[in-house]
């Protein structure tokens, strides 16, 4: 995902240099390199072109508002989503600790605390380890 103009511009820049790339790989090719590679390495320029073009078209949308973009009320739900989901679970708070490699009073605190103690990457984890389970 581009975070920023400067990505952006950048990104667009490595676009214009592939699709360049692409076509003097199909107007000239490489002398003695068998058609097998030629034909990959064209693959992997298409493909690297699509995922940047992919990017570009996405910062695009959402920076002119034609992409909706998720309700940030989510957020403030995010803390009885986590512990929702242990409870679904039928999991204990020692038992999604265990889990997380980590002691039963780390989640209780995160849980008493609706998760504004926790980093960003700790509440990922703790989502990673409540999905890698689902049923």
């Amino acid at each position: 995902m581009i975070k920023n103009e400067r990505q952006y511009t950048k990104t667009c820049k490595l676009l214009a240099e592939w699709k360049a790339n692409l076509a003097l790989m199909r107007t000239n090719p490489v002398l003695n390199t068998p058609d097998w590679l030629r034909e990959e390495q064209v693959f992997a320029a298409t493909e690297e072109i699509k995922n940047l073009q992919r990017q570009i078209d996405e910062y695009e949308a959402i920076r002119s508002g034609k992409q909706r973009l998720a309700d940030l009320r989510f957020v403030d739900e995010l803390p009885s989503l986590l512990i929702g989901w242990r409870i679904q679970r039928h999991w204990t708070q020692r038992q999604l600790a265990d889990k997380l490699g980590m002691h039963e009073n780390q989640i209780q605190k995160y849980e008493n605390e609706d998760y504004r103690c926790a980093s960003f990457e700790t509440i990922h984890r703790v989502a990673d380890v409540l999905r890698d389970q689902a049923v």
